[in-house]
């Protein structure tokens, strides 16, 4: 059973510097968050590619971090994006 009051790593991804415009940073994002209990990512570090879902991008992001049971933030507070 897990201790309530451990403290959690969560990577900010504009803090730990993660950004996703391509494949490759799709892999960088999930070493990086290897170790900690999740990335939250803004719409700040996703490229305009990511919201275009015939790029892939957001699928292998998405899919990956599936993969490796890692957690995923996506926020998004303007969805006319």
């Amino acid at each position: 059973m897990s201790d309530p009051t451990a403290q959690r790593k969560i990577l900010v991804a504009a803090d730990a510097g993660i950004s996703i415009g391509s494949m490759s940073e799709v892999s960088g994002a999930v070493g990086a968050t290897f170790g900690t209990d999740g990335l939250i990512l803004t719409e700040n570090d996703v490229s305009a590619a990511f919201f275009d879902l015939k790029t892939g991008l957001a699928g292998e992001l998405f899919q990956k971090f599936e993969n490796y049971g890692l957690c995923l933030a996506l926020v998004v507070p303007n969805p006319q994006r």
